[in-house]
């Protein structure tokens, strides 16, 4: 299947993976956390040479599951030098997170305390120190997912996701293009036709070497029967 797009080409990768393992992040032999469960998500170098930490795990903000993250040092023993849990009265799960040029730090990731209904996209941007800038909320009555994020060719950011459809009763990958206040240039969604209460999500963006990118997504039936056996890859090309 091909669709036209105007903006760019993108190959689409659709597969069926597991849900992601339950660790506790190290760092030359150090533990982070206490006795709750923590699910680590990710991790990247900060523009001062620490470390930033990000998952999820309950009762710090909220009574349900809050994002978490952890600023460690550049120096010494990997020492931590802050710590921050952002949610609400529901559930948030992270997905991913980027630095920016200003040292800050924007998310992406799911929540059930800031939507409309259900589960939807929840953004939202730090400073170097944590302190949220802005916050954005995707979606609508459905269930919605956030994804990944990655800075584009031209200083802006694309994400993606998942996003219900109520015609189709399925959920589209989506891609959105935002500027580094949070602002939408574009968005698009995907349907995958002819399927019943599939469930995609837009899991990893990468760039490509000829200044595009490609799109790593999940597939899943969410009718009756929720367990797939063998897992398929679909792949889709979006030409410009």
């Amino acid at each position: 299947m091909k669709i036209k797009t105007n903006f760019f080409k993108i190959t689409l990768i659709l597969s069926v993976i597991s849900s992601p393992l339950l660790i506790k992040a190290q760092l030359s032999n150090k533990v982070f956390g206490g006795s709750q469960m923590y699910v680590a998500q990710a991790i990247v170098e900060t523009q001062d040479g620490g470390l930033l930490l990000g998952g999820d795990t309950p009762g710090f903000a909220s009574s349900g599951f809050d994002i978490y993250v952890i600023k460690i040092a550049d120096q010494g023993n990997g020492d931590t030098l802050w710590t921050k849990a952002y949610g609400g009265t529901g559930y948030e799960r992270l997905s991913n997170f980027i630095q920016t040029p200003d040292s800050g730090t924007i998310f992406i990731g799911t929540t059930t305390s800031f939507g409309v209904n259900g589960q939807d996209v929840y953004m939202f941007k730090t400073d170097s120190l944590g302190n949220v800038l802005w916050s954005i909320i995707y979606g609508g009555l459905g269930n919605d997912f956030g994804g990944d994020i990655i800075e584009t060719y031209d200083a802006n950011y694309l994400i993606t996701g998942g996003l219900y459809n109520s015609v189709t009763n399925n959920t589209d990958l989506f891609l959105s293009k935002i500027n580094g206040n949070g602002d939408t240039l574009w968005a698009k969604n995907y349907e995958i036709q002819n399927q019943n209460n599939m469930i995609i999500k837009g899991k990893k963006i990468i760039h490509t070497s000829d200044s595009n990118y490609i799109v790593l997504a999940t597939a899943q039936n969410g009718g009756l029967v929720s367990v797939i056996t063998r897992p398929k890859i679909t792949i889709f090309e979006l030409f410009g």
